[in-house]
């Protein structure tokens, strides 16, 4: 189960092809290979490999290269005795029924803590990565509704059991 960013907008997947264009999608070419990327939010190697690749993906995903696939997975919260992984995760799948997943997913990278484990407050999360991804008015009000209420929670924590039990423990992978 992962985030398949575009076209496709089940919560569970959606295909990244159309990079930073918040909505208009593209779909990877006939015999694409997919390229999917286990991260967590909090983990200190995905944000260097969204800083150091991460405009390569994106570019090599917006021409139809490949099929570009995100898993949010969670394991860091319980070592880090927080749970903004599980939170950023559930905000993540909020953005992007919203519209604006590329935008929110980098937001959250952007500003990621420099201590691992001070992870992301609330309003970060309900508001201030949210506005800056590009969500305001009705879409704000209906963003945090649905963040406030976990509505992607359960589906967060099917992400995160799923790819255990498929033996991914470690990110980014």
């Amino acid at each position: 189960m992962g985030r398949r960013v575009g076209r496709d907008r089940r919560p569970a997947q959606r295909n990244r092809g159309s990079g930073r264009d918040h909505g208009e999608s593209r779909k990877a070419k006939p015999g694409a290979p997919t390229l999917q990327i286990y991260l967590d939010y909090q983990c200190p190697w995905c944000k260097t490999l969204e800083d150091t690749h991460g405009k390569t993906i994106e570019e090599l995903a917006a021409a139809g290269d490949i099929n570009l696939v995100y898993s949010t997975k969670t394991f860091l919260d319980p070592g880090l005795r927080n749970d903004a992984s599980y939170r950023s995760a559930v905000a993540a799948a909020c953005a992007d029924v919203a519209g604006v997943y590329a935008a929110y997913h980098d937001e959250v990278f952007a500003n990621q803590p420099t201590t691992e484990g001070e992870g992301y407050s609330t309003d970060q999360l309900r508001t201030t990565f949210a506005q800056a991804a590009g969500i305001n008015g009705d879409k704000l009000t209906a963003f945090q509704q649905c963040y406030d209420a976990r509505t992607f929670g359960n589906f967060v924590k099917g992400v995160e059991e799923a790819s255990a039990k498929a033996g991914v423990n470690t990110t980014p992978r």
